[in-house]
Formats: structure tokens, C-alpha cells, sequence
């Protein structure tokens, strides 16, 4: 049984509304039934006839049920009007437009495509007192509607104060929802609600598979996280991608109580909780998802991808196909990723080792800083890689610890704070060796070997001037 805490219902009308609170976009048939018997169940509902009837999900066997149809006894089903606006502002021009029967807005200060302003949305011209439907986004500040209507003037003057409302498009599906009045006779089932676009999914087929393997559809195997936009609760679909929850510890609780392993990252998102069971973090996109992690939270054997990774961190984690930016107490493995900024050695977690695989360092483009630092200061730490690309500092390294990394490319200057133990550098790599003293900086580049060759070379071609003319080829034959 799943029921809902997003529901509320008002019994004092006829028909009743059963509203899902915004901003819930999604609803399942049988979250229906089972959340409004829940209410029919509590003290004010049995003060009232039934909510609901059902009929259907019959076992036949293998996973399969017959398809369940709700039935609303003088009940409708709504979902919250989405009041606030998307966009509020001041008309600053409205050029005329090339195209008949469409009218542009500017606002040098609306953020219209930020807000998620589409075709479809609509503008209220308070000033003016007319509405208009978007035709098109045309930039952050500009606007093209269809011609305004209802209005004393129907125009976009300077100074008109406006506001832009979007169209939520909602679903209700996973079966069929019909509705009697309290004659028994047939009734739409939905209450439209302002500036909701109600998707009502129906079949005719005679089965449907079991809930949970449906609910696990809409979640894609894994929980979604929108510090921006998500709802604060772990019940119900909350952590769908249609209805992401807020935060981690929501997210938790979702994973805990459907299995699963993986969680989906939009926008910027504030890493707090008990992660310990190697849960997989995956962002949007590799450069707008944001992870920071907290001192609270706990991620040994969690994964990140996707997404760029900042804060600080207590345990074993992997970051792949990421950017690790001012990350602190990091131990674990990073592969095919880029490293941005500082990237402070941890001491907790894989015995204290940092591997680096296919790593690159990443420019700064705010300050300009193009090398990636890598801070040795925790006692017991250590770092080894392969395939390096970049230019590289290495700072704070005190201990005897072993350093050994190979470079395919780049740049590795050992500063001043380094003061005890040994790196080792290899492979591709111009070395400039700045530590103090009791740091050991052996350079086995091959840029390092060809530089010792030409210097032998330019030894022997000084000697070989010395000798004479008619002696030099039989001693010196061979030398360039």
C-alpha cells in the first residue's frame, strides 16, 4: 500500500475535490485509491460517504493483474493551480513586430528563458488589464506573444507592469480514473486548475504489470535529486525525474525503501547524508551539476560522474568522467577526469592513497590560474598516476611517503612547502624542482633524458673542436 501526503480533500462541496498539492506533477492510479482511503479512514472522512470504489489488479499469474479502473464516488481529481508567477516585471520597449497579429515585450531585467518561459505560457498586462499567449522566447529579455486582448489599450507601453504565468503540464496515470456524481450519473473525472495542462493516461487493455514494476519505470532505477526544485518528501513518486525530491536525506529515504543504487543530479546539490552502501551519483550535465559534499555525509565506495565535485570529503570515493574542483580530504580513485584548483590528499579511506588515471588539470577560467594543485599536507597520505595531462604544483608534501606519477603531457613544479619524502615523475613532463630541503624530486622524464643527451652531445662537440682536423673522424666517428 502507498499512500500520499500531498493530498488534501474538501468534503464540503459537491462534487468533492481531492487536490495534489504543487508541486506534485505526477500521480499513479493506485496511489489514488490507497491515499483516499486513507482519508475516508480518518476522523473527518467517516463523517462521510466513500471516496472511491476500485476493481481490478486480480492476480493471473507470472507478474501480471488485471487493470485497475478507479472509480470516484462524488469526487474529482485536481491538481494544486500553479499561482506564482514564472516572470514579474516592467515593459522597458515593445518594438513593433514584422509579423501580423504578434506583439513583442522587453524587460531589460527578465530573466525569461532562466524562468522556463515557453510557448504556450501567458502574460497578464496588469497595467493594461489584458492577457496574452508567448508565441516564442526570443532572449533572456524579449518576448513575442499574440496580440493582446481584453485590454484598454491591448499594447506593451513602457512602465506596464506585467507578470508571466507557465502551463504545469500534470499526469495521472497507471490505469483508468472515472467519476460518478452523487446521482450515480458519469462526471468528468478532473477538476481543471489554473495554469495545469491535466495528461490523463487511459487503456483498454485487460492487464497491467505489478505497481512496483511500473513505479520502477517512472523512476529510471534510480532517485532524483533538484535542490531548486524539489519536494521535501521521500513518499509517494517523490524522486522521480518528474518530481525530484529537494535534498539527499529525502533521497535516502526513497533508496532505502525501493533498493536502489543510483541517484540522478540536476542543478547544484548539497551532499549531507548516510550514503555508506556505494550509491552512484550521476549528473545532468558535466558542467552545471554541482556536487558538494559536507563533513556530515558519508560516501565510502559512492561514485561520481557527470557532474563537478567540491567540498570535503571522509572516506573512499571514485570520481570518473568529472571535474574534481577544491576538493579536500580525497582519497579513492580519479580517472578521465580533470582536476580543477586545489585537490587536498585525504588520510581516511584506502589506506591513505590517491590514485590518478587519465587525469588533466583544468583551467580556472574565473581567475585565470591554469595549473591544478595537488595539497600533500595530511600526515600519511599518499598519490600515484598515469597518464597525466596539464600543468600540476605539488604543495605541502612533509612526509616520507613515496610519490610516483607519469605524465603524458604537461608541467610539475615541486614548491618550496615540500619538505620531506620522495617524487618520482616520469614519462612527458617538463620538471622544475622548487622544494625544500629534505624533499627528494627525481626527475625520469624522458624530456629530462633527451635534455641530459643533449647536453653529453654538446660536451662532445666542444671536445671535438679541440682535436685536430685530420685525427677527428677516426676518434670522434659517429658523434653528431
Amino acid at each position: 500500500m502507498t499512500t500520499r501526503n500531498d493530498f488534501s480533500v474538501e468534503y464540503n462541496t459537491s462534487p468533492r475535490v481531492a487536490e495534489i498539492a504543487a508541486p506534485s506533477v505526477e500521480v499513479v492510479m493506485q496511489d489514488v485509491v490507497d491515499t483516499l482511503r486513507k482519508h475516508e479512514d480518518s476522523f473527518q472522512g467517516m463523517g462521510f460517504p466513500k471516496l472511491v470504489n476500485a476493481s481490478g489488479k486480480e492476480d493471473l499469474g507470472g507478474g501480471t493483474s488485471v487493470g485497475i479502473t478507479v472509480a470516484n464516488q462524488n469526487t474529482l481529481l485536481a491538481f494544486e493551480a500553479r499561482r506564482t508567477p514564472a516572470e514579474t516585471g516592467t515593459v522597458t520597449g515593445s518594438p513593433a513586430s514584422l509579423i501580423s497579429g504578434r506583439q513583442i515585450i522587453q524587460d531589460t531585467a527578465a530573466l525569461f528563458q532562466t524562468a522556463n518561459v515557453v510557448r504556450g505560457s501567458l502574460v497578464i498586462n496588469f497595467t493594461d488589464q489584458s492577457i496574452a499567449d508567448v508565441i516564442s522566447v526570443d532572449s533572456e529579455t524579449q518576448l513575442t506573444t499574440k496580440t493582446l486582448v481584453n485590454g484598454i489599450g491591448n499594447t506593451y507601453d513602457v512602465t506596464d507592469v506585467y507578470q508571466v504565468f507557465n502551463v504545469t503540464q500534470v499526469k495521472a496515470v497507471g490505469g483508468n480514473l472515472t467519476a460518478v456524481d452523487e446521482s450515480q450519473i458519469t462526471i468528468e473525472p478532473i477538476l481543471p486548475t489554473a495554469f495545469t495542462q491535466v495528461i490523463l493516461t487511459s487503456s483498454s487493455s485487460a492487464t497491467i504489470a505489478n505497481q512496483e514494476a511500473l513505479e520502477a519505470g517512472l523512476f529510471f532505477k534510480g532517485v532524483t535529486i533538484d535542490g531548486t526544485n524539489g519536494i521535501e518528501s521521500s513518499t509517494g513518486l517523490a524522486g522521480t525525474l518528474a518530481t525530484p525530491c529537494k535534498n539527499d536525506t529525502f533521497a535516502a529515504a526513497v533508496i532505502a525503501a525501493r533498493k536502489m543504487r543510483d541517484v540522478f543530479l540536476i542543478g547544484t546539490n548539497v551532499i549531507t547524508a548516510d550514503h555508506s552502501d556505494g550509491i552512484r551519483f550521476t549528473g545532468a550535465d558535466a558542467l552545471k551539476s554541482i556536487t558538494v559534499l559536507t563533513t556530515g555525509a558519508v560516501l565510502d565506495n559512492c561514485t561520481f560522474t557527470v557532474q563537478i565535485v567540491t567540498g570535503v570529503m571522509d572516506g573512499n570515493i571514485l570520481i570518473q568522467e568529472a571535474i574534481a574542483s577544491n576538493l579536500s580530504g580525497f582519497t579513492g580513485v580519479i580517472k578521465e577526469s580533470g582536476i580543477q584548483n586545489t585537490l587536498a590528499l585525504g588520510n581516511s579511506g584506502n589506506n591513505g592513497a590517491t590514485s590518478l588515471t587519465d587525469v588533466s588539470s583544468v583551467k580556472n577560467i574565473g581567475t585565470g590560474q591554469n595549473y591544478a594543485v595537488i595539497d600533500a599536507a595530511a600526515t600519511g597520505s599518499v598519490v600515484n598516476g598515469d597518464r597525466i595531462a596539464g600543468n600540476f604544483h605539488m604543495i605541502n608534501k612533509a612526509g616520507a611517503e613515496i610519490f610516483d606519477l607519469t605524465f603524458e603531457s604537461g608541467t610539475f613544479i615541486a614548491q618550496s612547502s615540500c619538505t620531506g619524502g620522495t617524487i618520482n615523475i616520469y614519462g612527458e613532463c617538463v620538471v622544475t624542482d622548487n622544494s625544500g630541503v629534505g624533499c627528494t624530486v627525481n626527475d625520469n622524464t624522458k624530456t629530462k633524458i633527451i635534455a641530459d643527451q643533449d647536453i653529453e652531445i654538446a660536451a662532445l662537440k666542444a671536445q671535438l673542436a679541440l682535436v685536430p682536423t685530420d685525427t677527428r673522424d677516426a676518434v670522434y666517428d659517429g658523434i653528431p
